[in-house]
């Protein structure tokens, strides 16, 4: 990081405050290992709780969408702003999308639309799966089109993490390509209330990517850990663990 750009987040800082947007996976009672790693799993309680502390603290959620419009603002910021996001689509997102709908809570979720709409397991649980010999799978990975359905509500967004979820640094630019165009030509045919931003596999990619989404008029999200002040060519995030809740991650 040159200093230029250390000087100019240390001044941002003084005149506005940051939108933070979270990132997490999974939401369940107990942890899986067969299908979850402990940095992407959070306990649904653990998970309410640090919601309502952030609202007890002053925070205000809002929608990706409205969050990108306000990082698209030069302009004095004084309150503080919380953004929920959520990937790959596992079912264990019903053990909260409808009480964050009761809670008028805006999330997106990213999606890869092969496994929700067709069939499949990501290369990233199919990695977690080989390294348990004789292992399978018993319960419902990830969420199906009636879930989705049923999340009918305007609080509710989907966008894109590919048609399926490969390792972005491990795969070529036509790949890369043809993954991206097969995601957003089935969700625009099979989700509503799509919006246009796109995350990166594991959080990160290579630069020439992102000239790829801009191309296709999205924006690339990112999980950095680093807070977002007035820059919309791109989205940081911050991942979201139980263990980063308990040591508190705000």
């Amino acid at each position: 990081m040159s200093m230029f750009y250390k000087i100019k987040r240390k001044l941002l800082r003084v005149r506005l405050q940051p939108i933070h947007v979270f990132c997490f996976h999974h939401v369940s009672e107990t942890y899986d290992p067969l299908t979850m790693w402990e940095e992407d799993w959070v306990n649904t309680n653990v998970f309410k709780q640090w919601i309502m502390s952030l609202k007890k603290r002053g925070y205000t959620f809002i929608s990706l969408l409205e969050a990108h419009e306000k990082l698209k603002q030069n302009k004095f910021r004084c309150k503080k702003y919380a953004v929920l996001t959520a990937d790959d689509g596992f079912h264990s997102l019903i053990n909260i999308v409808p009480w964050l709908i009761d809670q008028q809570i805006p999330i997106t979720l990213f999606v890869n639309p092969k496994y929700i709409l067709e069939d499949g397991i990501g290369e990233n649980v199919q990695y977690r799966i080989k390294q348990t010999e004789g292992a399978s799978i018993s319960n419902k990975l990830y969420l199906n089109k009636e879930d989705v359905e049923a999340f009918s509500s305007q609080l509710i967004t989907f966008a894109y993490h590919g048609y399926e979820h490969f390792d972005e640094w491990r795969i070529d630019e036509a790949t890369f390509t043809k993954n991206l165009t097969q995601c957003v030509d089935t969700m625009q045919r099979g989700f509503s209330n799509v919006i246009p931003f796109y995350a990166h596999t594991y959080g990160h990619a290579k630069e020439e990517y992102d000239a790829i989404l801009y191309g296709h008029g999205l924006t690339p999200v990112y999980v950095s850990g680093n807070d977002n002040y007035n820059d919309a060519f791109h989205i940081d995030r911050k991942l979201v663990s139980n263990d980063r809740l308990l040591k508190g991650l705000l």
